[in-house]
């Protein structure tokens, strides 16, 4: 009778070991697959900080792993499946928002190079400290930031932009810089 409540004993405990004893493979695919649905997302570019809270998690859970901390790193996969879930859903509204907002600077930077070009004393001004190569510069900066925002690459329509922003500022100081 003894023999058998520790050979009971004993193939429960070793039941229990093999069923917690190894690292949390079913989590592990779940967190993989939701990165790979975050990615197709672009949620690294639309929502970096949730995408770097995932990519943490991940990170712990690989972390655990290693160090055969198998309920730590079953906790730290769960969050970053969930965190990627999250930033993959929330990347396509973030992306849209981006856009609306860079289509907002286009038409604002069009109508300041518009105003610009119809002032004459300003670009008199301009031919004077002979800036008309900046001037040049910023309508192709709206060119390229227009021709990206059509294509949807909206990572480089902000560059354009911004470079625009950049000339643009440097030149209005210029302009009304005091002698």
């Amino acid at each position: 009778m003894l023999k058998r409540i520790v050979l009971g004993s004993t193939a429960l405990a070793l039941m229990v070991l093999i069923g917690c004893g190894g690292p949390p493979t079913e989590d592990i695919n779940k967190a993989k697959a939701a990165k790979t649905a975050a990615d197709g997302a672009n949620a690294a570019m639309y929502v970096k900080d949730q995408y770097d809270a995932a990519t943490a998690s991940m990170t712990a859970g690989e972390t655990a792993v290693k160090a055969k901390e198998w309920d730590k790193a079953k906790k730290a996969y769960m969050d970053a499946a969930k965190a990627f879930d999250a930033a993959a859903k929330a990347a396509p509204a973030a992306q849209e928002a981006m856009k609306a907002e860079l289509t907002a600077r286009l038409a604002k930077a069009e109508e300041g190079h518009a105003a610009m070009g119809k002032d004459k004393a300003m670009m008199a001004k301009v031919k004077m400290m002979k800036k008309e190569a900046m001037v040049k510069e910023c309508e192709a900066a709206v060119a390229a930031a227009k021709e990206a925002l059509a294509k949807d690459d909206l990572m480089a329509a902000k560059e354009a932009l911004d470079k625009d922003d950049a000339i643009h500022a440097e030149l209005t100081a210029m302009m009304t810089a005091k002698k």
